[in-house]
C-alpha cells in the first residue's frame, strides 16, 4: 500500500449524489494532484464535478464531526478509508475516576488473586461504573464514535452483572 503524503477535502458528484469526502493523497502522485487537482480526483476517486474545498490536511490533523473531535492518524490498508483517534476524553465524576484507577491496578498486579478488602473496589460501584459508560456511549457526542460499543455494552448488561466481581474487571464486549 502506498504512503499518503497528506489528505484533501473535496466536494463532487458520485452516481448524481452530491457528496463530500476526505480523500488520501499518495505521496507518488502528489506532483500530479499539485499539477491539476480537480482532474486528479476525478481520475483517481471515480468523483465528477470536483470542488477542492481543502487541498491540504496533514497527518494528525483535529477535525470534528458533529462535535465529535478527531485526528486522522491514517488510511486503512485498502485505501478506502481513513482512521481517526479520539480527541476527546472520557469524563467521570472524581469517585469513578478512582473507580476505574483502582481496577487498572488490580489488572496490571494483581489480577491472579481475588478482590479484597484492601482493593477497594466495590460490586455495586463497578456495576453502576458499567451503565455510566454505556450511557456516556450511546447518550453523548461520544456516540459519533463509540455508538456501536455503547449498543453492546446495553446488551450484554445481564450477562455482566450475572458475573464474579473480578470477571466484570475484565469484561468487555466482543
Amino acid at each position: 500500500m502506498p504512503t499518503s503524503t497528506y489528505f484533501t477535502f473535496v466536494q463532487g458528484n458520485k452516481k448524481g449524489k452530491l457528496i463530500r469526502a476526505i480523500l488520501p493523497i499518495d505521496l507518488y502522485k502528489e506532483r500530479a494532484f499539485a499539477e491539476s487537482p480537480e482532474q486528479y480526483i476525478e481520475d483517481n476517486f471515480d468523483l465528477n464535478d470536483v470542488k477542492i474545498i481543502i487541498p491540504c490536511i496533514k497527518y494528525n490533523s483535529c477535525v470534528s464531526v458533529d462535535g465529535f473531535r478527531m485526528h486522522i492518524s491514517s488510511k486503512s490498508s485498502g485505501g478506502k478509508s481513513i482512521i481517526y483517534k479520539p480527541a476527546m476524553q472520557l469524563v467521570l465524576d472524581n469517585k469513578y475516576e478512582i473507580l476505574v484507577k483502582r481496577i487498572t491496578s488490580y489488572l496490571t498486579k494483581n489480577s491472579k488473586r481475588k478482590i479484597n478488602i484492601f482493593d477497594k473496589i466495590e460490586e455495586q460501584d463497578v456495576d453502576c461504573l458499567y451503565d455510566i459508560l454505556a450511557e456516556k456511549l450511546t447518550s453523548t457526542v461520544l456516540k459519533i464514535k463509540f455508538g456501536k460499543l455503547g449498543a453492546k455494552l446495553i446488551d450484554k448488561r445481564e450477562i455482566f452483572l450475572s458475573l464474579e466481581l473480578e470477571q466484570k474487571c475484565f469484561f468487555f464486549p466482543n
